[in-house]
């Protein structure tokens, strides 16, 4: 497949507002704004471009390798090619061009083999002749040969859950493997991959670059990959090289022509420069040092990446590759189109076979959440036996209880649907598993259905209960279908939730229940036709009492024939204006088939700005710190034999000595991350044996945490900071309470300079692409002034130019004297060349080398060359990448070299100078103050909230939409209203607090602050935010249904807030004793659904049964309902008196309690509102105050119990 571009351009169209910079932080109020400026016709809108006038030919059989700096437009042109962009595209070239994203996503509950089977089985399909030809006729030496090298990828790892691999050694090979292995499935003509090698080591990068080349000799494909640190060996595999910056074409041709080349223009690399390295730094500026003397004729270097453009459109290649796309197409491509191309199905399977492989996948998805399911299926049990003995066999005549049943039983199965919200949003980026939910919809309709349908006494025929069944599974379906739609059209899950609230609030307030149909406004009747609630709650109360057993005149001695002139069950469905004609039945069943939404997909830019040169000015005063380890070993349960385990460091030792940087290297699944992770007291689950050592002095975790800082290999920050807050913090709450301020804020302004920060300090974490935040995450750690440093691939995801730059800054930050330990998987050969000692491990957790590395690495070569077996070091090859071929670190042909290299090293004369110099002093670090940690949780939680807009702009925006829906709601308005405005409240705290928790979790490993004071800052933050939208809701809600009294509307407003207040409360609690957000969401639904029953309204509370009073007691919603209720239902000073000749009362007040009843229950002659409500619902007027004093218990008990979950419960596993 021949591939041809010409001038291609990508450019997008922003909206930005008119500051100077250009520059605003996505506040609450930078959001509406923006909304504004979006409907305004004078709107600012900047042309931005990605990528500008490429051309170029990617031929058949050949691979080229992409190079650029980020933002260089390397993924736009790739997403270009394989067609993501266009849709009129997307239907049809997936058939033929794989595209490898640069982010590995698959499903984590299946297993490595069960992936690539489905894959297989989507995509697979049958060979192409050509590739049968080759795949059928090689020999038999050459077939063994290709079998070997697939299977030695997953032959330790068909049966391992994706999800566990995070745990194992080989994480990022295994993925990887995975993701090529999945995309390659259906024999597709062009191969194309986004940074793949981020992660893995250089020899395995080797390795797969190789498997691409001999795939594209051998298969005719076309393959072109973009890497970020190739090393030269790696270059060399190449045909072609694309050079971008800043969306300009620098060179595109043979790599063998680079060099000569970049000649041309007055650029030479020096001799000890990797290729790569050289060709990333012209057009930055790093090229000066490159500058050579200037050909003939031409009068100054390039400079801009637009000079190097304009050179290149200049150059013979470019004159090639102009003639060559205007070239007929040959022959034997166009016979290709036409016999391969042409027919070739948008899917290989049928849709019925696709549709059984997708439920297949998604069962087996749904049936390995194992605490989910456990944890829905008791819900479940548990909700509908309380429902069935609450109401156990209700009278047909009371019909406000029988229509209540069939709501709360509805509301209750679509607030368990509303459960999957996070995990819709989290499986956008995989696939649409809408078919997932088909059986658990089954499970529940039948169990549920089945206990609450014959223990509430309905109409006991077969099929009656089959009808209510279909009903229920149908709602349930279209309520699953529904929620998927919002979690398609929201952007995040910060929206999903609360609006997906919102609509269960829609769907409750007009199903006919709360507000019968003829109290609904004309404006509003149309959503009382769109509820899944309404039909089905509509079509079942039809069936129940048109049914023969209520479909007659008289019944319990009452002719509603003759009273009511329509039939017993027809007058029952009139009281909520429920049409009784049979046919709504199956109107019902057919409006509840749900269709299945999806959305596009949506294509996110960001954009990368020009740094001036680091300045360093880093000057520390302390004492070094020298740590030892000696004889570790670290084991882990076997995942496959608990009983059993598996050893994975085995009797480490070594030293790191202060103004030195010690690498950690090893192939893949050595053990380099979790050696590190066990020095620096990072482990949490496991066996450790062995001794650690601060100067000399066994150390335990809390020394090691307070004197060190450790660089995480993900980036995890408060995403609503800045740059700069996000130091300051850091240089704050981990720097010693004695540093004078202005000494740490000098510390963080030298950070921004060491680490090329300050042109990007003011500008938010949230969205800053790889290379910033690795910047950020290791200056989080020096601002905290940490004596060692550890770093886990800090070149990880970065280019060849910025990794070079982050290790120089490393280099500088060791020569202050700290001791910095850093593990690195594929380091160029400048990037080895500024560490000073090396600890090399190999599979299995062993040492093979630990010493100086010498100059340019000279005494870790001489070291290797002297053994026997081992190939000599090549001219021009990288030391790291020969060291790692060495000893067997390649995932091809591992065991080609049968020296035993942890033998050779432990009868060294390198180890026995280690064994001699393993000792050093002690030395810890004192905690800042608490008022400081107070303030500076609480500005950052402060700033989190402000700046994560989709989270309060909609609470905000729903809270005056429940006031204004609620305004007619007549009888359970303030209970209705009270439910879900605390509801909202608590999903909207769910998404927040559940991504700030790993940043918790680091900062609190890091010893940055207690559990306390991360606390504090948790439960002030919320405080403003939910009196201020509940007083929005106060103001439209208390006026407009008409309820009087300025300091009633002000305990109205407080006593709400407190309601919701509690309930965000909730929220973080089960966020932070829960392992998941999707748990958490369970078991808040599980409460809500449990509590609903004992608000005291339906059933009212004099009707609770004796058994559940406990429930009714300590449900603390029932308080503040109480509360409300009383305060504009039960207040009544002066009592009216009852006029027995009038028949009418006297006297009577301005207090809405006073008032009569205008409809009294039949078995009651007269009574006021304030009796009515006290007697019934027990919401008195003398135990207002009382109440609130209850409320604020709940208050302390929900908090101590979140304060003890962020203390002692910890849901990380290392």
């Amino acid at each position: 497949m021949e591939v041809r571009v010409k001038n291609l351009s990508v450019s997008a169209d922003v909206v930005v507002g008119r500051h100077e910079d250009g520059r605003e932080l996505p506040t609450l109020t930078h959001t509406i704004k923006t909304a504004a400026l979006k409907l305004s016709s004078s709107q600012h809108v900047v042309h931005k471009t990605i990528l500008r006038n490429f051309s170029g030919v990617f031929e058949p059989g050949t691979i080229t390798l992409v190079l650029g700096q980020p933002s260089s437009g390397k993924s736009s042109l790739m997403k270009v090619l394989s067609g993501l962009p266009q849709l009129e595209l997307s239907s049809r070239l997936p058939q033929f061009v794989s595209y490898v994203d640069q982010h590995d996503v698959h499903f984590p509950s299946l297993t490595v083999m069960e992936t690539l089977e489905f894959a297989h089985a989507f995509t697979g399909g049958e060979l192409m002749r050509r590739g049968d030809e080759l795949l059928t006729n090689g020999s038999t030496e050459e077939n063994l040969e290709a079998l070997k090298t697939v299977q030695t990828l997953f032959q330790h790892y068909p049966d391992i859950v994706i999800e566990q691999l995070g745990l194992q050694n080989c994480q990022n090979t295994i993925k990887l493997a995975m993701e090529c292995c999945v995309m390659e499935f259906g024999m597709k003509y062009m191969t194309l991959m986004d940074e793949i090698s981020t992660g893995l080591d250089s020899a395995t990068t080797f390795d797969i670059i190789t498997t691409q080349r001999s795939i594209a000799k051998t298969l005719g494909k076309t393959v072109v990959i973009s890497l970020l640190q190739p090393s030269p060996e790696v270059f060399e595999l190449f045909d072609n090289v694309l050079i971008l910056n800043a969306g300009e074409v620098m060179y595109h041709g043979p790599r063998a022509q680079a060099l000569p080349y970049f000649e041309s223009l007055g650029f030479r690399c020096p001799p000890h420069r990797d290729t790569a390295d050289f060709l990333l730094d012209l057009g930055t500026n790093q090229q000066v040092k490159y500058q050579d003397a200037l050909p003939g004729g031409m009068t100054r270097h390039p400079r801009l990446p637009v000079d190097f453009g304009q050179a290149f459109q200049r150059s013979d290649i470019y004159r090639d590759t102009l003639t060559r796309l205007d070239e007929p197409w040959k022959d034997e491509l166009l016979s290709n189109v036409d016999e391969f191309m042409k027919f070739t199905p948008v899917f290989q399977q049928s849709f019925v076979e696709n549709a059984i492989t997708v439920t297949r996948r998604q069962m087996m998805i749904a049936v390995r959440n194992q605490a989910f399911i456990r944890v829905r299926g008791f819900m479940v049990i548990v909700i509908a036996l309380m429902y069935g003995s609450l109401f156990y066999q209700l009278k047909a005549t009371n019909v406000q209880v029988t229509m209540g049943v069939l709501f709360q039983s509805l509301f209750f199965l679509g607030l368990g649907q509303y459960a999957q919200v996070p995990g819709y949003c989290s499986i956008r980026g995989i696939f649409y598993k809408q078919p997932s939910q088909i059986p658990w919809a089954v499970g529940e309709t039948v169990v549920f259905g089945s206990i609450v349908y014959w223990m509430c006494g309905f109409v006991a025929t077969v099929g009656n209960f089959l009808l209510y069944e279909l009903l229920v599974f149908q709602t349930l379906m279209a309520f699953a279908a529904w929620y998927f739609f919002m979690a398609a059209v929201t952007p995040d899950m910060h929206m999903a939730k609360p609006v997906s609230m919102m609509s269960i609030f829609t769907f409750v307030a007009f199903a006919g229940f709360v507000i019968p149909k003829n109290q609904i406004p004309d404006y509003f009747v149309w959503i009382y036709w769109l509820d899944p609630i309404a039909w089905c709650l509509r079509a079942v109360a039809v069936s129940q009492y048109h049914s023969s057993a209520f479909d007659l005149c008289e019944y319990a001695g009452i002719n509603y024939c003759t009273d009511h002139k329509m039939q017993m069950g027809e007058y029952f469905l009139s009281l909520y204006d429920v049409p009784s004609d049979k046919s709504w039945i199956w109107l019902g069943v057919v409006m509840l088939f749900y269709k299945r939404y999806e959305s596009p997909e949506h294509i996110t830019l960001t954009t990368e700005s020009t740094a001036p040169p680091w300045v360093c000015r880093v000057v520390k005063k302390f004492e070094p710190v020298v740590i030892a380890f000696q004889d570790l070993w670290y084991s882990v349960p076997d995942p496959h034999s608990p009983k059993e385990s598996l050893t994975l460091l085995k009797g480490i030792s070594g030293y790191a000595m202060p103004g030195s940087i010690t690498a950690l290297m090893g192939s893949t699944g050595a053990g380099k991350t979790t050696l590190m992770d066990v020095i620096a007291g990072r482990k949490t689950g496991g066996t450790i044996q062995g001794k650690i050592l601060l100067n000399g002095y066994e150390a335990n975790d809390l020394a090691i945490r307070r004197c060190t800082g450790y660089c995480e290999q993900m980036d995890i920050h408060s995403d609503a900071s800045t740059i700069r807050e996000a130091l300051i913090f850091s240089a704050f709450l981990r720097q010693d309470s004695s540093v004078p301020d202005s000494q740490k804020y000098d510390s963080v302004k030298e950070c921004l300079e060491l680490l090329d920060l300050q042109s990007v300090a003011d500008e938010i974490v949230r969205g800053s692409p790889t290379e910033r935040m690795k910047r950020l995450t290791i200056g989080v750690e020096l601002a905290a002034d940490p004596k060692v440093l550890f770093l886990d691939e800090p070149t990880s995801g970065l280019d060849a130019r910025s990794a070079k730059l982050i290790m120089d800054g490393v280099r500088k930050v060791a020569d202050t004297g700290r001791t910095i330990v850093c593990t690195i998987h594929q380091p160029s050969t400048e990037v080895l060349m500024l560490f000073d000692k090396l600890l090399l491990l190999k599979r299995g957790g062993q040492t093979v080398f630990f010493g100086d590395l010498g100059k340019r690495a000279q005494k870790m070569v001489d070291y290797f060359e002297a053994i026997p077996g081992v190939t000599p070091l090549r001219e021009g090859y990288n030391p790291a990448t020969w060291m790692l071929e060495c000893i067997g670190a390649r995932v091809i042909h591992v065991h080609d070299n049968p020296v035993d290299f942890v033998d050779v090293f432990n009868s060294s004369k390198m180890k026995h100078e280690m064994d001699m110099q393993l000792s050093s002093e002690g030395k810890s670090v004192p905690v800042p103050g608490s008022s400081e940690v107070t303030f500076a949780l609480v500005k950052r939680f402060m700033d989190l909230y402000w700046r994560t807009p989709s989270t309060n702009l909609t609470r905000l925006a729903i809270m005056p939409l429940v006031a204004l829906g609620s305004i007619n709601a007549g009888v359970g308005m303030v209970f209705l209203t009270s439910y879900l405005t605390g509801v909202v409240s608590f999903n909207s705290a769910l998404p927040i607090t559940s991504e700030d928790r790993p940043a918790f979790y680091r900062e609190r490993e890091a010893q940055t602050y207690s559990a306390f004071w991360y606390f504090i800052g948790s439960t002030v933050v919320e405080i403003p935010y939910v009196f201020g939208s509940m007083l929005l809701y106060t103001i439209i809600f208390y006026w407009m249904v008409g309820f009087s009294g300025f300091g009633t509307a002000v305990l109205y407003w407080i006593n709400t807030s407190l309601m919701v207040l509690l309930q965000t409360y909730m929220g973080q609690l089960l966020i932070y004793s829960m392992r998941s957000i999707d748990v958490a969401a369970l078991v808040g639904v599980m409460i809500y659904s449990i509590t609903i029953l004992f608000y005291g309204f339906n059933p009212p509370a004099s009707d609770i049964p004796a058994g559940y009073q406990w429930l009714y007691t300590i449900t603390p919603q029932r308080y503040s309902v109480a509360i409300l209720a009383a305060l504009v239902f039960s207040k009544c000073d002066n009592p009216p008196t009852y006029d027995t000749d009038a028949q009418q009362y006297v006297n009577v007040g301005a207090d809405r309690g006073c008032q009569p009843m205008s409809n009294p229950p039949t078995n009651i002659d007269h009574i006021t509102i304030k009796e009515y409500v006290e007697a019934t619902f027990e919401y008195k007027h003398d135990e207002i105050w009382r109440n609130f004093g209850i409320v604020l218990v709940f208050f302390v008990i929900l908090r101590v119990m979140a304060l003890l979950s962020l203390r002692f419960i910890n849901h990380q596993n290392k």
